[in-house]
């Protein structure tokens, strides 16, 4: 396995020096060869990730599965979205203010979430963890999270865990003042900019990222679950386009703040409009667009625009 990775890195670092000069066809065949080497490791099924969605919208479509109103006061601020999609820069906008007082310590959700739904350290949040949902108590795991976000006692912090959109339903109810800034961008983008990134730099689990396809069809399952949690939750989510924010970062950095509570500030405007993004820029699939037809027609097929 270690040869593996070894080897990926130096695929992905030749496809990342071919794409720089502009060799673009054979930066994708390198990029594809090293996914599929990292691919071949895993003994994945896709399968389980369409199930785990659709574990969540049912849990959360009709009665909220928590019981009881919780009665943290606490008012962290989420910055949630797909990884690699703008979410780490939007999370260091937000950080810059200087009522924020801190970040919340890695993995404090899923540590809240599966000590509430009694899964054992190390093991997903899976179906069956998120049917254990129901009749747990909401003001407990806020209460949890809280001790594992490293939280001071009134003090506002941001949580920038990407993959925290998986669970706006149970952050909505465990902690009643939480603000939740969700990051949305094009799909064409979106797919390539993850594809490209080693797994392990975009977070753990995510084996799907090592397949152009199946990349697709996950950034579908997130813009499904992000109207559903629109519509289910509305007026507590601020989705923000990544596009409009590099379009007119003051006017979109105001935004947010407000959605979360926050008087504009010198230090976050200044973080904007000077901050460099990492998440590459937009329209980096369009040099690739001979080779992601089958993408395109997916997304078609399913009603999302090609941007």
């Amino acid at each position: 396995m270690e040869a593996t990775s070894d080897r990926t890195d130096v695929m992905l670092a030749d496809a990342r020096r071919l794409e720089q000069e502009g060799r673009h066809d054979e930066a994708f065949a390198s990029f594809v060869a090293a996914k599929a080497a990292l691919r071949a490791t895993t003994d994945y099924d896709f399968a389980a990730e369409e199930a785990l969605f659709e574990a969540l919208r049912r849990a959360f479509a009709r009665e909220l599965p928590l019981a009881g109103a919780s009665t943290v006061t606490a008012a962290p601020l989420f910055v949630v979205g797909l990884p690699c999609t703008g979410t780490a820069l939007l999370e260091s906008i937000v950080a810059a203010h200087p009522a924020v007082a801190s970040r919340a310590a890695p993995g404090a959700v899923v540590g809240a979430l599966r000590q509430s739904t009694e899964t054992e350290a190390g093991l997903p949040i899976d179906t069956a963890a998120i049917a254990r949902l129901a009749g747990r108590s909401a003001d407990t795991l806020g209460r949890s999270y809280l001790a594992r976000a490293g939280a001071m006692p009134g003090a506002r912090f941001v949580d920038g865990e990407a993959m925290n959109f998986l669970y706006v339903g149970a952050i909505a109810q465990a902690l009643p003042r939480a603000s939740i800034v969700c990051v949305q961008r094009g799909a064409m983008d979106s797919v390539w900019r993850i594809f490209t990134q080693r797994p392990s730099s975009v977070g753990q689990g995510l084996e799907w990222s090592n397949s152009l396809m199946e990349t697709a069809q996950y950034v579908l399952l997130f813009q499904r679950l992000e109207a559903f949690w629109r519509q289910r939750l509305p007026g507590r989510i601020h989705e923000l386009s990544y596009e409009q924010f590099l379009a007119d970062r003051d006017v979109q950095t105001r935004r947010m703040l407000a959605h979360c509570g926050l008087q504009p500030d010198p230090a976050c405007l200044a973080a904007a409009a000077s901050t460099q993004s990492d998440e590459g820029p937009m329209g980096a699939w369009r040099p690739y667009e001979a080779h992601l037809g089958e993408v395109a027609d997916f997304f078609i097929a399913n009603g999302i625009p090609i941007d």
